[in-house]
């Protein structure tokens, strides 16, 4: 049993039903402190617990964790600002788990009200919400632990999407963060560049908080993919900005002809010493040319506008500017049809590099034993190593871990073997991903795209021409941290593999002589899903004669469909007495019932783990490929199927194939 300290009985002795209601809690936990609080509006009590050993061990507690006690009839959602303000102070900050508390609320259906305010926010913490009722009157010994594990286990930290709003889910990178703030408080423009996911937004709301919490600055955000700002002209745009800037005038117009004066007459009015960094998201939107600018009139007004903010600049250096987006080119680029580019040299460039294999291990570690589940550390040099430090791509693939392990006990030990066996299911599903990553490199840089390829076929010598005639090139690749920088090899296995594929994928696409021209987007759709259901029967008719000839080496001529008809439902198996053995395999199985009887024989089709390199495939391999074939029936339904899934059914079946195409050469 636990103990409540002196201190807490004091601050609380005039509330013995809080002091009744914490003696459930002194099972698992110290009670350490306690202060009642009023804030936003809100009184709450803030109690401090340090766990037991069993519940540190069982729920990866580092830290004590917070619980509030909260004495109204609803949750609001003001009680998550207010928790923010507790864990950011003395005695919660640096001493108190960050990612999560636990409420303990007069409210009816605090479960209920708990997942209502969830859906509502953005990033939340992990909350395990009480009664206050239940909490004194239980007699469970295992109440809080069962609570616990209910909300710790239950919910995917990994699949987060959206850019950070608050520092709670914020890793890595931190030094980096600060030596842009030190930049633009210096009175720099700065370009940061990075490829999609890796957190360039995230980045920018972080020194957006940290502007507002230094009182001497101010970041103001706009996001470019936003059709109501790229629509605008260069001196709307401006003045959309302007509109932002502290001690601005409302209902100001601002027009071609007077846009620069009405900006400097607003920046007379910014308070004195306060430093305004101005930072463009997704500049490529603005960026001239077809493939980069959203409306052609960019062409003309990304020179004006660069040129008005750059005079602007000259004359006032409380303002400075950020552009964000995925390629170095708006400032590299000298000019843009014959007119000199203003933003050329006018900002210093950084690159999002990627997370260094302690930062993955941070994030890992620390989001990974709140859901129960402990990597150990040779898991972080695979987890570093497959997926190359791209953040997005690596919570990803721990989400995938923590699916398909949801429903085992926990706490689970991940193991970097454990990563290795189930890597095909992972990383077949991680495709779409890395589809999103690249787009960007597909639609707007191609060339940089061809330079992947080539260095994921280890054509050195292709890559190393195009690096000769446009070193920039191979520069921003290397800045993304895709290219490793001591020699030009992909720094990403996962991205090898899948570039890999989707080369096999468009030679697939090129040979196949009933595709069709993509003349519309329904051609298009056809045409996958015509090269879909090739693949997938193809593989069929092939497993089919596999498995004739593995059993019949097996169990001999005559009884190799014994073998066959003993994994499949007896009652089919009934039907089918009398019929021609080969018209058995050919006619009255489905993929599902291949897949049985392989697995049923494995020790007879054991001798695919004995292959060389790629064509190794385990029986866990097997289960797992078939499966995601016969899972992938768009074609027989006339449903979508996306590239990035078409890319993965080639990648399955193509992986298959080459385990079993040397067992069928006569």
């Amino acid at each position: 049993m636990a103990k409540i300290y002196q201190a807490v009985l004091d601050e609380l002795a005039s509330r013995p039903d809080v002091l009744l209601m914490l003696n459930t809690f002194k099972r698992d936990f110290d009670v350490t402190w306690a202060r009642t609080r009023e804030l936003h509006g809100t009184r709450v009590i803030a109690i401090l617990l340090k766990p037991a050993k069993h519940i540190e061990n069982g729920f990866g507690l580092e830290r004590e964790l917070l619980l509030i006690h909260h004495q109204y009839s609803s949750i609001q959602p003001r009680v998550l600002q207010v928790v923010d303000k507790i864990l950011n102070e003395d005695p919660c900050r640096g001493r108190a788990e960050p990612l999560a508390f636990m409420l303990v609320t007069a409210a009816h259906d605090a479960h209920g009200e708990v997942r209502k305010l969830l859906s509502n926010a953005t990033n939340p913490r992990v909350i395990v919400p009480f009664e206050d009722a239940e909490c004194r009157t239980t007699t469970d010994e295992f109440f809080v632990r069962n609570r616990l594990a209910e909300f710790f286990y239950s919910r995917d930290l990994f699949d987060m999407s959206r850019p950070l709003a608050s520092d709670v889910y914020f890793f890595g990178r931190h030094s980096f963060v600060l030596s842009l703030r030190d930049l633009m408080k210096s009175g720099e423009n700065v370009g940061l560049f990075g490829l999609r996911r890796t957190g360039k937004t995230s980045v920018l709301l972080r020194l957006q908080r940290l502007f507002a919490e230094g009182k001497d600055g101010k970041l103001l955000y706009f996001d470019l993919e936003d059709s109501g700002l790229y629509q605008l002209r260069w001196w709307e745009l401006l003045g959309r900005i302007a509109v932002e800037l502290p001690g601005s005038k409302k209902g100001l117009v601002f027009t071609e002809a007077n846009a620069a004066d009405q900006f400097r007459a607003a920046l007379t009015r910014l308070p004195k010493g306060l430093k305004v960094v101005v930072a463009l998201d997704e500049i490529e939107h603005i960026t001239p040319g077809e493939r980069l600018r959203m409306r052609s009139h960019w062409d003309q007004d990304f020179v004006e506008f660069w040129k008005t903010a750059r005079a602007i600049q000259n004359t006032n250096r409380q303002i400075s500017f950020m552009v964000c987006g995925t390629n170095a080119a708006p400032v590299e680029t000298p000019s843009f049809e014959g007119r000199d580019n203003p933003l050329f040299g006018m900002a210093a460039k950084r690159y999002m590099a990627p997370f260094t294999r302690d930062e993955v291990r941070q994030m890992t570690r620390t989001l990974g034993r709140l859901m129960g589940l402990a990597f150990e550390e040779p898991a972080f040099d695979y987890l570093a190593e497959r997926y190359g430090g791209h953040p997005f791509i690596t919570r990803q693939a721990c989400s995938r871990v923590f699916e398909s392990h949801k429903d085992a006990k926990k706490p689970l030990q991940i193991t970097a073997k454990m990563l290795v066996d189930t890597e095909l299911e992972r990383d077949l599903h991680l495709f779409s991903h890395a589809e999103n990553v690249l787009s960007v490199l597909l639609r707007w840089y191609p060339l940089e795209y061809e330079m992947l390829e080539y260095l994921a076929q280890d054509d050195v010598s292709s890559f190393a021409s195009v690096e000769v005639t446009t070193p920039e090139l191979s520069a921003h690749l290397r800045g993304y941290g895709l290219v490793s920088s001591a020699k030009p090899e992909l720094s990403m296995q996962f991205l090898a593999h899948f570039l890999r594929c989707r080369q096999k994928l468009m030679v697939a696409v090129d040979a196949d002589a009933g595709a069709v021209e993509s003349q519309s987007d329904s051609d298009e759709l056809f045409g996958r899903l015509a090269r879909l259901g090739f693949h997938r029967n193809n593989i069929e008719i092939k497993l089919r004669r596999f498995i004739k000839r593995v059993l019949i080496a097996s169990k001999g001529p005559a009884r190799w469909i014994d073998l066959v008809l003993a994994a499949i439902p007896s009652e089919r198996k009934e039907k089918l007495a009398g019929v021609d053995r080969n018209e058995i395999l050919s006619d009255h199985l489905y993929l599902l019932d291949l897949l049985n009887v392989v697995v049923k024989n494995w020790p007879a089709f054991a001798h695919l783990e004995q292959q060389p390199g790629q064509l190794r495939v385990t029986k866990t391999q097997f289960e797992v490929i078939v499966d995601f074939l016969n899972r992938h029936r768009e074609d027989a339904h006339a449903k979508c199927i996306e590239p990035a899934a078409l890319t993965s059914v080639v990648l399955a079946a193509q992986t298959l194939e080459s385990a079993i195409d040397p067992y069928l050469i006569d």
